[in-house]
């Protein structure tokens, strides 16, 4: 399956070649014209095929493609699946409409570098390229705790489902059908760090005008938490509000009998004034979404639920939701009051599908940390559950531990720390040992 798929019409075949041969000179993509396709194919299977696997769409624009009818399928067809759509225009012509209200285009006509502006875009949507640096004072290894924007150098192992996350936003933003999505899988699968550090860094360098609000948990308070997010994405256009002042408002219109959602509604267009580029839609994301759940309707988090609801449905598109949740919480999910009757949708994250060695080598290669021949491997033959949480604390506890000479070693690992199945073990004894502990404390650690 090609990474970038190449819409084009017949009569455009020596410049969409021209165009597969420049691009594919310059990056590490495999790409797919229509008229590869070997004699006695089956063509529009393997058209449809390519879409649905491809990771962006490139339309080559003229006078004859624009006036496509199977062109205009493709387009149609792409957008459907969320793919990201970028064209280049090789001629004076007059572009679909369905293209240029949102399509970022190279203008072949206008600008001598518009195959450099095309693959630069590529790069942004196609491998993420522009990524930040990587700061090496922070741990390659977390441990327990998520990765988040700043890890994303290090984050590795969820490739297919960063796209697949990609793809369905995508879908979400151009369609504007349903206004609710949650990444759904059991404990400890990874779902805050895919989103926190895959997928959120990802979108925010999208060519898509998405205006991400920094995740978020519920926690106790909803309402302060919400608060405080949206007080620094407001800080981030120099255009500050106090936390305390967001949280009346959301508080006001949660409570207020006749459920006013168009206080919360004006900030969100504020934001969208403030980001100034044409279509930008607000994501929302609320991690371990599971803590609204469960409570009697006149709980601050029900109130704080149906708010959140209501207000992406009065938003009409330009606020989106994406949540996480453990899929023990489905059920009570799907029967909350709130919920019922909206249309959502689900990324389901299973078990790592990808080499276990590639989530310990690739982060330590980043950060210049060097790892004897052989650990790896034995750390991914020792995880025989699939216990990613005990692997992330692992890894984090030897980085903390042994990490100094910038050198992790198999005795540190098997004799010294007990390997994988003695970590936990080893910290728990020297916490013990040095920590003067209650009776309370001990239970609560054992």
């Amino acid at each position: 399956m090609s990474d970038i798929f190449i819409s084009h019409s017949s009569a455009d075949d020596a410049r969409a070649a021209d165009l597969s041969a420049w691009l594919a000179r310059r990056g590490r993509w495999e790409i797919f014209l229509d008229n590869s396709i070997a004699p006695g194919d089956k063509w529009e299977e393997e058209v449809y095929q390519e879409l649905r696997a491809c990771r962006a769409m490139v339309l080559v624009c003229s006078k004859v493609s624009m006036a496509s009818k199977w062109c205009f399928a493709e387009l149609t067809h792409a957008r459907a699946l969320g793919k990201p759509v970028l064209a280049i225009k090789v001629e004076e012509c007059d572009v679909h409409s369905l293209v240029t209200k949102d399509t970022q285009i190279a203008d072949m006509t206008t600008d001598e570098g518009a195959y450099d502006s095309l693959f630069k875009a590529l790069e942004r949507e196609v491998f993420g390229e522009g990524e930040r640096k990587w700061d090496r004072s922070r741990p390659p290894y977390p441990g327990l705790l998520p990765f988040v924007e700043q890890d994303e150098p290090v984050f590795f192992g969820r490739t297919v489902e960063i796209r697949e996350g990609r793809d369905l936003l995508q879908r979400m933003y151009g369609l504007s059908t349903s206004h609710l999505a949650v990444v759904v899988g059991p404990s400890g699968c990874g779902k805050s760090s895919l989103v926190r550090g895959g997928l959120v860094p990802q979108l925010k360098r999208s060519a898509t005008p998405w205006i991400v609000v920094e995740p978020f948990r519920p926690g106790d308070d909803p309402f302060r938490a919400f608060a405080i997010a949206l007080s620094r994405r407001f800080a981030g256009y120099d255009a500050p509000k106090s936390p305390a002042s967001i949280e009346r408002v959301l508080r006001e219109s949660a409570t207020a009998r006749t459920a006013d959602r168009q206080p919360v509604v004006d900030l969100v267009g504020e934001l969208r004034a403030l980001d100034g580029r044409a279509r930008s839609k607000v994501l929302l994301v609320v991690d371990q979404f599971e803590e609204l759940l469960g409570f009697p309707p006149d709980d601050p988090s029900s109130q704080f639920l149906a708010m959140l609801l209501g207000t992406a449905d009065e938003c009409g598109g330009n606020l989106i939701l994406l949540g996480t949740m453990r899929s023990d919480f489905l059920e009570t999910f799907q029967r909350n009051p709130a919920v019922v009757g909206v249309r959502h949708e689900y990324l389901s994250v299973g078990p790592l599908q990808e080499d276990v060695t590639e989530v310990i080598d690739r982060p330590a290669g980043v950060h210049g940390l060097e790892i004897e021949p052989g650990l790896s491997q034995r750390l991914a033959d020792d995880l025989s559950d699939g216990s990613l949480p005990l692997l992330a604390f692992t890894l984090g506890y030897l980085y903390r531990r042994f990490g100094g000479d910038n050198l992790l070693e198999r005795d540190e690992y098997e004799e010294q720390l007990g390997g994988l199945h003695g970590a936990i073990a080893t910290v728990f004894d020297r916490v013990v040992a040095e920590e003067e502990l209650t009776p309370s404390q001990m239970a609560d650690l054992r």
